[in-house]
C-alpha cells in the first residue's frame, strides 16, 4: 500500500510538472494537455487489463503444476516458507489439509478484527486524500493570485538595509 501510494504521488508530481508545460507550448494547449492525460489513462488501464491476464496464466500453470486445486495452489506459493514448514511439523501436509476443516466464510463483521495500524494507515489516508490535497489544490490558485499576480509596491532603497513605501 505504501509502495503505491508513493508511485501515485510520483505520477501526480509529474502531472504537476508535464501539463503546464504542453498546455503552454507553442503548438499546444489545453486539448493537447487534455489528450495526453485521456492517452496515458488509456494505457494504464491496457496495463491493468496485461496484469489480469498475467495473473491468470501464471495461476493455470501453477495450477497445472501442482496438480490441482486450491489448496494445491496455497501450498506451491507457501513453498519453502515458514507457514509451509510449521504446518508440516504439526502433523499435516502442505496439500493435503485435514477433511473436517472447512475454510472459514469471510464476512462483513470481520473488519472488526483488523488491527490499529491498519485503520491508522487507513484514517491517515482518508485525512490526506479527503482533506489536504483538495485544500492544496483550490489554495494553491489563491496564494497565486494573491503573491504573484499582482503589481509590486512602488519602493524606493532610502537606506541601504529597509525598503520603506513612498
Amino acid at each position: 500500500m505504501g509502495i503505491s501510494l508513493s508511485v501515485s504521488r510520483l505520477g501526480s508530481i509529474w502531472n504537476n510538472l508535464i501539463s503546464p508545460k504542453v498546455a503552454n507550448a507553442k503548438n499546444g494547449g489545453v486539448e493537447y494537455a487534455f489528450w495526453l492525460g485521456a492517452i496515458l489513462t488509456s494505457t494504464s488501464v491496457v496495463m491493468g487489463g496485461l496484469i489480469v491476464l498475467v495473473d491468470t496464466r501464471a495461476k493455470r500453470k501453477i495450477e497445472r503444476r501442482t496438480g490441482g486445486g486450491l489448496e494445491s495452489l496455497t501450498a506451491a506459493l507457501l513453498e519453502g516458507s515458514v507457514v509451509e514448514s510449521d504446518f508440516i511439523q504439526s502433523g499435516g501436509s502442505a496439500g493435503n489439509h485435514d477433511a473436517n476443516h472447512e475454510p472459514e466464510a469471510v464476512h462483513i463483521s470481520d473488519v472488526r478484527k483488523f488491527p490499529l495500524l491498519f485503520w491508522l494507515l487507513s484514517l491517515s489516508c482518508v485525512v490526506v486524500y479527503g482533506c489536504v490535497l483538495p485544500f492544496n489544490n483550490v489554495v494553491s490558485g489563491i496564494l497565486l493570485e494573491r503573491d504573484f499576480f499582482t503589481a509590486p509596491p512602488d519602493c524606493h532603497l532610502t537606506y541601504e538595509d529597509q525598503c520603506v513605501d513612498g
